[in-house]
Formats: C-alpha cells, structure tokens, sequence
C-alpha cells in the first residue's frame, strides 16, 4: 500500500484492513500507517506521532514536545536584554517579537515550560 494511498482512506478501509488475515498485508498496512501518522523532529531525529509535535510560536517550524521544552528551557537561561527574546521564538530561526503579541508569547511559553 502506498503512503499516499493513506490519505484518503476512511475508517471502514481501516477496520477491513485490519481483519485481514494475510500477515504481510496486515503487517505493510500497518508499517505505513506508523510512517504516514509519524513525524521525525529535526532537533532529536526521532519519530513521533503528529500530536507530539509542537509547532513555534511564530513560525511553522515543528519540533517534538520534549526538544521544545528543552530549547525554551535553554533559551530562556540566555536572556539578558529585550532584545535576546526572540531567541525564544524558534530553534531554527530568531524572530521579532512585535509588543502586541509579547503578553500571548509569555502566555503560550509559560504553558510549554510547565508541561511534564
């Protein structure tokens, strides 16, 4: 099965799928659904399923929520003026901070720091 075919298969595929019981077919199915769902972070290198993926603040640059935590974590040890914030809006990338998106910035960084 090819992964693009994943992209437009419904629940019932899945579930008919599923009940086969070819061990390959069931097995590649399987395998490349893993791999369609999945992301590698480009920080860590691992895979991660799509809702362990954080996306930056203000970019689209994706990461997994381990590595952001960890950057945001780093980077904000590396503050010392106004100026060094936007080291905290991407691991790629620095980017302005305008004044009316900092109390959101400091909202949405508070809450991914603080997830265990």
């Amino acid at each position: 099965i090819a992964v693009s075919f994943l992209e437009h298969i419904s629940i019932a595929d899945i579930k008919d799928i599923c009940s086969i019981k070819d061990t390959a077919i069931h097995e590649n199915f399987q395998d490349n659904a893993i791999k369609f769902l999945s992301m590698e972070c480009p920080v860590c290198c691992d895979s991660f399923p799509r809702s362990r993926m954080e996306t930056m603040y203000l970019c689209n640059h994706m990461c997994c929520l381990t590595c952001a935590q960890d950057y945001y974590r780093n980077a904000i040890q590396e503050i010392r003026d106004p100026q060094a914030l936007k080291k905290l809006t991407c691991f790629q990338e620095e980017i302005e901070i305008s004044d009316d998106v900092k109390l959101n910035f400091f909202q949405y960084l508070g809450s991914k720091v603080s997830l265990q």
